[in-house]
């Protein structure tokens, strides 16, 4: 406990001091949701602990400064209405203590985080390194799994021992590795895949190679058709479109020339596999759920508990969601939470295509588009969103979208010569 007040003592001087860095730090450790504490018998993790004290020192500076009038708030009634359906899945929940600490963990603390970026971070340099700082955090996960796997790091559960063997890194499964660096390698596949400085393709580089390694060791198979999808979106849209076609081929060619990688797909695609078997019984189960509660759901964290009086009788195994990205914001949300979720999700591809019309940030855009594929496309068989850390990932893409929206429209007004200069410190 003493270590952690410390880190957070420590946390709190840096914001005060340097808040955009604080900003970086936060998505550097995401994974610190991992550390958990309480005070006052309020459960709380670092992460949390971090958001927290980054918007109190935000606000009170705003505060101080009276510049309180002067907050952006994107998309704001958009936002609140997922936030007060959030706030209104508590009360319906069985749940209410759990549903509490899911609202708070998975709604209210990422949407503060929000605000705080895209009040903070004005410049092209500030994105550049936020995006760099998820590099960073992906590099380190990768490398604690890659070290798993070679018996470097000891590796806890049951998977290290299963065939094929698997890795969980930090987290608690395998699984959860692939839905951590699925969104990040989509963004780093989409600045490679145009023509860059030297240093961001190196970067990049290296962030993929780990990232990629590492989902192997895990075996998260999902992660893989999200990145694929990705690949075909920058296929379409990158500027090195040549040179995306042909790794893709080459990808899906080795996919199913490889006799281990062959069959995996072979028993994915004619529903042989456990895990695919499994999901389909999952959601035909999460879909009599629903018909018989379409308006509401099950509420926040009441899932397993209701799930149990809907599932198939040869369905055993109690999950904590329907694996699918929109059955798991219907049960928890209700219609208005999965309606809601569309909006937001048609709003960020909507605002990222504006972009990149416009010409005024078409690397980053793109490429937060195509992490946003991946981890959609990988949703649609697991539990995107639904995790501290995957949660304040999912609105620092949003956040950097609006921060994308905003300089566009800054740039909007500006002579032609003043847009030149400004471009040169854009990511390329």
């Amino acid at each position: 406990m003493i270590w952690i007040l410390t880190s957070l003592t420590l946390f709190l001087l840096l914001s005060v001091y340097r808040l955009k860095y604080s900003v970086y730090l936060i998505a550097f450790l995401l994974p610190t949701y991992l550390v958990r504490f309480s005070i006052a018998s309020l459960p709380l993790t670092l992460l949390e602990g971090m958001i927290i004290i980054i918007f109190v020192v935000w606000l009170a500076r705003l505060l101080f400064e009276h510049k309180l009038g002067e907050v952006m708030f994107p998309w704001k009634w958009f936002i609140l209405a997922f936030l007060l359906v959030a706030t209104i899945a508590v009360f319906v929940s069985s749940d209410r203590q759990a549903a509490w600490g899911l609202w708070k963990a998975y709604y209210v603390e990422p949407i503060l985080l929000f605000l705080v970026i895209v009040n903070t971070l004005k410049t092209s340099t500030d994105r550049r390194w936020l995006v760099y700082s998820l590099g960073l955090s992906a590099i380190g996960v990768s490398l604690y799994a890659i070290g798993q796997y070679f018996d470097i790091f000891n590796s806890p559960g049951p998977w290290i021992n299963e065939s094929p063997k698997r890795v969980s890194s930090v987290f608690e499964y395998p699984n959860a590795v692939g839905l951590y660096l699925a969104p990040i390698l989509g963004i780093f596949l989409g600045l490679l895949a145009f023509k860059n400085h030297l240093f961001n393709k190196v970067f990049s580089s290296l962030v993929i190679i780990l990232g990629v390694s590492a989902l192997i060791f895990s075996f998260t198979r999902g992660a893989f058709l999200g990145l694929l999808v990705a690949l075909i979106f920058l296929g379409i849209f990158s500027q090195r479109k040549k040179l995306v076609w042909l790794f893709l081929i080459i990808v899906i060619v080795a996919g199913l020339l490889l006799p281990l990688s062959r069959d995996q797909i072979t028993s994915v695609v004619t529903l042989e596999d456990v895990s695919a078997d499994v999901r389909t019984v999952l959601w035909e189960g999460s879909w009599n759920l629903i018909k018989a509660n379409p308006v509401l759901g099950s509420g926040l964290a009441g899932f397993p508990a209701m799930y149990d009086q809907y599932r198939l009788i040869k369905h055993t195994e109690l999950l904590l969601y329907p694996h699918n990205f929109f059955l798991n914001f219907w049960v928890e949300l209700g219609i208005a939470g999965m309606i809601l979720m569309v909006i937001l999700l048609i709003i960020f591809y909507r605002t990222g295509f504006w972009v990149n019309c416009k010409d005024y940030s078409p690397v980053l855009s793109i490429s937060l588009l195509s992490g946003m594929t991946a981890l959609f496309i990988y949703g649609l068989v697991e539990v995107p969103y639904f995790k501290n850390d995957l949660a304040v990932q999912f609105w620092i893409l949003f956040a950097l979208m609006a921060l994308l929206r905003y300089r566009s429209k800054q740039e909007s007004s500006l002579q032609p010569e003043d847009i030149k200069r400004l471009k040169r410190y854009t990511i390329k």
